[in-house]
């Protein structure tokens, strides 16, 4: 995948997007104020992520990109939603 802040999704196979998207998603519902520094947490990937509190960020343990959040604890029905400034892919 080509990292760029014009990039659309529509133009990603669904089989494809479906992958990437388990990169970003854990299994528990995590509002900013319960996660500790250096928490782990799997992804739907099997992949894990690791919180930051300060600064506020995510680093995945499958890549050397860490990513801030820029917007955290976005209520949702099935949990949180923290926006992140760029997308979150495994080294190749």
């Amino acid at each position: 995948l080509v990292q760029s802040s014009y990039f659309n999704v529509s133009f990603i196979p669904p089989h494809i997007l479906e992958e990437l998207l388990s990169f970003h998603i854990v299994g528990s519902s995590l509002d900013s104020g319960s996660i500790l520094q250096g928490q782990e947490e799997p992804t739907f990937h099997g992949a894990n992520l690791i919180f930051e509190k300060d600064p506020v960020a995510i680093e995945p343990t499958f890549s050397q990109t860490k990513a801030k959040i820029l917007e955290a604890d976005i209520l949702r029905e099935n949990g949180y939603v923290h926006r992140i400034d760029q997308v979150l892919y495994p080294n190749t």
